[in-house]
C-alpha cells in the first residue's frame, strides 16, 4: 500500500468527486439549501454513490465482470469532473467565503468537540476486536476483487455466497460491496483496512457534517449552539457503548442513518418553500438512489418518510406537488424492490 496513493485517492474520490457531483445535482438558481457548500459536498457524495448504484445493478444482473464495472464508472466520473471543471473555468460567476467572527464561547465548544472527535478516530484506528458483521462484509468485498465477479463467489472454493446468505436477493440488489471493492482498488488499500479504518473514519466525519448542516434549521446564525449540538451528540454515542468503534458494521450504520437524516432535512426545506420546484425532486431522487445501494431497509423506510411528507404537504397546501416529487423519488425504490423479489424467488 502506498500512502501517497491512498491520500491521492481519498482526495479525488472523497473530495473532488463529491464536490463535482454536488455542483451537477444542485444545478440552476441558487437558494437556501443549494448555497451551503457543506450541503453540496454531502449531496454530491450521495450522488456519486447513486451513480455507482445505477451503473452497478444492471451490470450485476447481466453478470458482467468487476473490472468492467470499474472502467464504466471511472468513465462516468471523469466525464462529470471534466464537464464541471470546464463549466467553472468558463463561468464568470465568482465565489466568496464569508468568515464571521467566532466568539470565545463558540471556540470552547469547537475545542471540546474536536477533542472528542479525535478520541473517536483514535478508537476506530486502534480497535482490534472484529464484530460479527465484519466477518461477512469483509470477505464478500474481498471475493468481488479476487473473483472479478459482481455476483459473490468464494474465489477459493467457487461457492456462491448468495445461496449461503439469505438468498440472492439480499446482495444482488445491493451495490455497496462492489463499491467498497472499487474504493479499495482505487485507494490502493486492503479491504480489511478500508472497512475497519478508512471507511469508518470518513463516514464519522460525513455524519457530523450532516448533523452540522441540519442543525442550521434549529439554530440559524447561532454557531456556538450548533457546535454544542455536535459535542453532545458525540457524547450520546459514547454513552451508548462501543458502537463508535465497531469498524465496518458501525461505519455502515452511520452512513445509513446519515442518509435518512439528509432525506428528512431536504423534505423539510422543500416543504418550507412558498412554491416548489420540480428540480428539488432531483435532490430526493439522489438520496433514495444512493440509499437503495446501501441497504434493502430503505425499501420499507424511505416510502414511509416520503409518503408522510406528501400527506402533510397536501393537508397544508391542498396541492399534489410534493406527492409527485415523492413519486419520482420512489422510482429507484420500486425498481430495487422488484429486483430484490425477483432475485429472491428465482434463487
Amino acid at each position: 500500500m502506498s500512502v501517497l496513493h491512498m491520500v491521492a485517492g481519498i482526495a479525488f474520490f472523497w473530495g473532488v468527486v463529491p464536490f463535482c457531483f454536488g455542483e451537477l445535482v444542485c444545478f440552476g438558481k441558487s437558494d437556501e439549501i443549494r448555497n451551503d457548500i457543506f450541503f453540496r459536498f454531502i449531496i454530491g457524495f450521495y450522488a456519486s454513490v447513486a451513480c455507482f448504484t445505477l451503473v452497478c445493478i444492471p451490470m450485476t444482473l447481466s453478470e458482467r465482470k468487476f473490472h468492467e464495472l470499474k472502467y464504466v464508472y471511472m468513465i462516468v466520473v471523469l466525464l462529470v469532473v471534466f464537464v464541471i471543471c470546464l463549466g467553472k473555468i468558463m463561468s464568470k460567476k465568482k465565489y466568496s467565503i464569508k468568515i464571521e467572527k467566532i466568539e470565545i464561547k463558540c471556540w470552547i465548544w469547537i475545542i471540546l468537540f474536536s477533542v472528542l472527535f479525535l478520541a473517536q478516530l483514535f478508537r476506530i484506528c486502534t480497535r482490534l476486536v472484529m464484530s460479527m458483521d465484519d466477518s461477512v462484509y469483509i470477505p464478500l468485498t474481498n471475493d468481488i476483487i479476487y473473483s472479478d465477479k459482481l455476483l459473490m463467489y468464494d474465489h477459493a472454493t467457487g461457492v456462491n455466497f448468495e445461496s449461503v446468505w439469505n438468498g440472492r436477493g439480499k446482495y444482488v440488489g445491493s451495490s455497496w460491496y462492489a463499491m467498497m471493492a472499487f474504493w479499495a482498488d482505487a485507494l490502493g488499500v486492503h479491504v480489511l483496512f478500508l472497512w475497519r479504518t478508512v471507511f469508518p473514519c470518513f463516514f464519522l466525519m460525513l455524519y457530523y457534517l450532516t448533523l452540522f448542516v441540519v442543525s442550521g434549521v434549529f439554530w440559524k446564525g447561532e454557531l456556538s449552539k450548533r457546535w454544542m449540538f455536535l459535542f453532545f451528540n458525540g457524547i450520546f454515542m459514547e454513552v451508548k457503548g462501543e458502537k463508535v468503534a465497531m469498524g465496518a458494521s458501525w461505519g455502515k450504520f452511520v452512513i445509513k442513518f446519515g442518509c435518512v437524516i439528509l432525506l428528512i432535512y431536504i423534505l423539510y426545506v422543500i416543504c418550507k418553500k412558498e412554491s416548489m420546484e420540480m428540480r428539488d425532486s432531483i435532490l430526493l431522487l439522489t438520496v433514495t438512489a444512493a440509499g437503495i445501494g446501501m441497504t434493502v431497509m430503505t425499501i420499507m423506510l424511505f416510502p414511509i418518510i416520503l409518503g408522510t411528507a406528501a400527506v402533510l404537504d397536501i393537508c397544508k397546501r391542498k396541492k399534489t406537488s410534493m406527492l409527485i416529487m415523492a413519486g419520482v423519488a420512489s422510482i429507484p425504490i420500486v425498481v430495487e424492490a422488484v429486483v430484490y423479489l425477483m432475485a429472491h424467488f428465482l434463487n
